[in-house]
């Protein structure tokens, strides 16, 4: 390990609270119909909330606005689920540390990779399991709609573009919100890349007290072919 990764892991360990649940407690609110929302903040959103220039691994630009919202997020918290990546933790841990305290964050972070971890490992059905007795919307590019052949038969799906998708921002909050009026108890699995954070935040207050808001990332890509980066 690098000096400066064991720096950062280091601040994160002493000034980044976490407490991180295992898959089980995820699916056993799904299971006992207790909605809740699950934001990720990986490498890629911390750079955006950084204001650094380029792209994400999945190829979506860092726009200044976008930071900004991100930054919001954080700043302005909702009572949801705040889960933060390892890879972020190595690569910022310093930097996040000092912004969260800078900001006077009290959050308490989950893994972000509890989802991808159990894939993984072969641990996922039960999360499977459950998703399928739900009303489920997929959220995402439209290679995701295989997944209505594979193990969601009944899902419902709201394509978007694989690449910044943040520049359609408004249209699929619209999109989820249209959906919403004539449906409830619904899980609204979001691979939105770094947009998902946001979108999560704004619909958080509008349909999260009674629907699921689960920023499942790339953890679909395995099931459908898709190399993830």
């Amino acid at each position: 390990m690098s000096l400066m990764k064991w720096i950062n892991r280091l601040y994160a360990k002493i000034y980044i609270k976490q407490n991180n649940e295992p898959l089980n407690h995820y699916v056993d609110k799904l299971k006992n119909n207790i909605p809740f929302s699950f934001s990720r903040y990986g490498s890629g959103e911390w750079s955006a909330i950084f204001g650094r220039y380029g792209q994400n691994c999945d190829s979506h630009e860092f726009f200044q606005k976008l930071g900004e919202q991100l930054r919001d997020t954080v700043i302005r918290p909702l009572e949801y689920i705040y889960a933060i990546q390892p890879l972020a933790i190595r690569n910022d841990g310093k930097k996040i540390s000092h912004f969260l305290q800078k900001n006077n964050s009290s959050l308490i972070w989950q893994n972000a990779n509890v989802f991808h971890y159990a894939s993984r490992y072969g641990h996922f059905y039960p999360m499977i399991r459950e998703l399928e007795q739900k009303r489920l919307v997929i959220i995402g590019p439209e290679c995701l709609y295989k997944l209505k052949e594979i193990c969601f038969k009944n899902m419902d799906f709201i394509e978007i573009p694989s690449r910044n998708s943040y520049l359609k921002l408004n249209n699929i909050i619209n999109r989820i919100l249209t959906y919403n009026k004539t449906k409830s108890g619904v899980v609204y699995s979001l691979s939105a890349s770094i947009a998902t954070n946001i979108i999560i935040h704004k619909l958080f207050p509008l349909v999260g007290k009674k629907n699921w808001l689960i920023d499942f990332g790339s953890v679909w890509d395995i099931y459908i072919d898709v190399e993830s980066l």
